[in-house]
C-alpha cells in the first residue's frame, strides 16, 4: 500500500465492493494500513462500499482495535448507513459485545453534539423543517443507544 500511495495511487479513491482502500482495511483489520492511510489523508467518515463506510466494515468484522482506531481518530460514530443503520446496530446484532461497549462510550459526546445541532436547527429553520427533523431523529437514536427511553419518550410530546 505504501509504495502505491508514493507512486500516486489516491488515498480516497472509490472502488466496487470495498468502496475504498481505508473501508477495506478497516474490513479485514489491517491496522498498519489503517493507521498509513489516515496518515495520508484518507477521509475517516466517507460513504461506500456494501456496509457503508470504514467504521461499519470494522464493527461487522468484530474489530475492536480498528474500531478503537477509527473512533480517536475522529470518525462520525453515529453515521447512518443505508442497508445496516450504523455500527453500533451492527455489532449488537452480530454480539461483540466489546466493540458495543466501545462504541456506547461515545454516545455521551455524540448526544452532546446532537443536541446542540438540534437546538441550532430549531432556532435557524423552525422545529417542522426537515433538517430540524433529521438532527432530532438522530438525537432520539443516540438516546435510545443509551437506554434513555424517558428521554425519547419526552422529545415526542
Amino acid at each position: 500500500m505504501k509504495l502505491l500511495l508514493e507512486n500516486g495511487a489516491k488515498v480516497n479513491a472509490q472502488c466496487g465492493h470495498y468502496g475504498n482502500a481505508l473501508y477495506a482495511a478497516s474490513a479485514e483489520g489491517y491496522e498498519q494500513v489503517v493507521k498509513l492511510l489516515v496518515n495520508k489523508g484518507a477521509d475517516v467518515n466517507a460513504q461506500g462500499g456494501e456496509y457503508g463506510n470504514a467504521l461499519c466494515a470494522a464493527s461487522e468484522g468484530g474489530s475492536e482495535l480498528i474500531v478503537k482506531l477509527l473512533v480517536d481518530m475522529g470518525i462520525n460514530v453515529n453515521a447512518q448507513v443505508e442497508k445496516y443503520g450504523n455500527a453500533l446496530q451492527i455489532a449488537s446484532a452480530r454480539g461483540y459485545e466489546q466493540v458495543v461497549k466501545l462504541l456506547l462510550g461515545k454516545y455521551k459526546t455524540v448526544e452532546e453534539m446532537d443536541r446542540r445541532a438540534l437546538e441550532g436547527s430549531e432556532k435557524a429553520l423552525g422545529k417542522e423543517h426537515p433538517d430540524t427533523l433529521t438532527s432530532a431523529s438522530s438525537l432520539t437514536l443516540v438516546l435510545q443507544y443509551q437506554g434513555k427511553y424517558e428521554a425519547v419518550e419526552e422529545m415526542f410530546r
